[in-house]
């Protein structure tokens, strides 16, 4: 087992394919080692390293900001950053070194048919599809708008002239006429046809033989930069550089398919946890619902219950203190200074507030600002009544 987890810093000497092999392999407890004798009378020696990671995570494309855990079997790893994407990674019950990863997507916004950009290219051959269908449906109504004005001048044109004819020549000069111009419409209308589609296949090159040269860049999401996962109700909280809060739980409308006899050998295996959320996470995680008050960055996320209501306590780089009622998913009140300035009765803090934390035995709760101070207040369900019990002073940054 040590020689699928650790490695040497010579690669020839462990490979697990080719003429370089372990032969034996001894631990000696006393000095924390590992002796292995390879087939090319070689030793390597391992040492413990007590600080050393057990397991890399690796999936990011970005700085990581944020990460919450569970403290329930089995262990759920939640983690969020610059990428603007929330990934789960759920230990595996035969082999605690590895884990299972999911990211977690936030649903995209409908965009109508008329706002597509049509010289846009997208890796994705639904999207293509989409664009194609769209390019081909306006050179139809083109084609049929030139149809129309080719018929309207034809039909005008043989008006005039045909009253003419038949003054001069009689009725055989217009029926003559009338061929002629019907010739003459059907050859401009095939001009105008073979014009267009060559104007569509064009178009059509531009889109699919340049996208390597022109890929246009999806606006970047916003990073998630404070998560915190509720135990009590199972949900995971996430707040995002744009201001908003999602709310994750699992959903309960699949675990309804769960065999019984199945939920209940969970529940034997993992007898002494409350709930069923074992059972639940058979499900996945989905978005429950937004929660939309603040005007900037969320930054510090805190869940509990009191009176038995649970709350959600919030905030961010607009300074502002924000109290939900996480279960209902709505917003009971907002902190406000009644002995403050004018227009700034809601800042709770001279710089953008960074952590925040509460204190269920205390009823209070503590916030870090990038004005070098921490405050405590106490809590309260009315925003004006938060009142400020200290401030902390001593750092000399943020």
């Amino acid at each position: 087992m040590v020689s699928d987890f650790v490695t040497t810093d010579n690669g020839e000497v462990h490979q697990t394919n080719g003429p370089f092999c372990f032969k034996q392999l001894v631990y000696i407890p006393e000095a924390n080692e590992v002796i292995g004798i390879t087939n090319r009378r070689s030793v390597t020696t391992w040492k413990y390293n007590p600080i050393a990671p057990v397991t890399v995570l690796s999936g990011h494309t970005d700085v990581v900001e944020c990460l919450t855990f569970t403290s329930k079997e089995p262990l759920l790893i939640f983690s969020g950053g610059g990428d603007g994407v929330i990934r789960k990674w759920e230990r595996l019950q035969l082999n605690t070194f590895m884990y299972s990863q999911e990211p977690l997507a936030l649903p995209k916004e409908d965009k109508h048919e008329e706002e597509i950009i049509i010289n846009s290219y997208s890796k994705n051959t639904d999207e293509r599809r989409r664009l194609q269908a769209a390019l081909h449906r306006r050179v139809n109504a083109k084609l049929d708008m030139w149809k129309r004005s080719i018929i309207e001048d034809e039909f005008a044109l043989v008006s005039s002239t045909g009253s003419g004819e038949a003054a001069n020549s009689g009725g055989g000069g217009q029926d003559k006429q009338l061929e002629l111009m019907s010739g003459e419409a059907v050859a401009a209308f095939k001009r105008k046809e073979l014009q267009l589609k060559s104007e569509s296949n064009s178009s059509m090159r531009a889109i699919l033989g340049d996208a390597k040269k022109k890929v246009i860049k999806a606006p970047p999401k916003p990073g998630v930069v404070s998560l915190v996962y509720y135990e009590d109700l199972d949900l995971l909280i996430s707040g995002y550089e744009d201001s908003k809060i999602y709310v994750w739980g699992y959903n309960e409308d699949a675990v309804k398919y769960v065999p019984k006899d199945e939920a209940e050998k969970e529940k034997d295996v993992h007898d002494g946890f409350a709930n069923d959320s074992v059972t639940n996470r058979v499900a996945g995680m989905t978005l429950k619902f937004t929660l939309q008050e603040h005007k900037e960055a969320v930054t510090g996320l805190i869940c509990f219950c009191k009176d038995g209501i649970h709350w959600l306590l919030t905030t961010g780089w607009d300074r502002r203190l924000c109290l939900w009622d996480i279960k209902q998913g709505r917003l009971q009140d907002i902190f406000r200074n009644n002995f403050g300035i004018a227009g700034k009765e809601e800042l709770a803090a001279d710089g953008i507030i960074l952590a925040l934390e509460y204190c269920a035995e205390r009823c209070e709760f503590a916030y870090a600002s990038a004005d070098k101070h921490a405050y405590i207040r106490r809590f309260s369900t009315k925003g004006d009544e938060m009142t400020l019990l200290a401030v902390l002073q001593g750092h000399d940054a943020e």
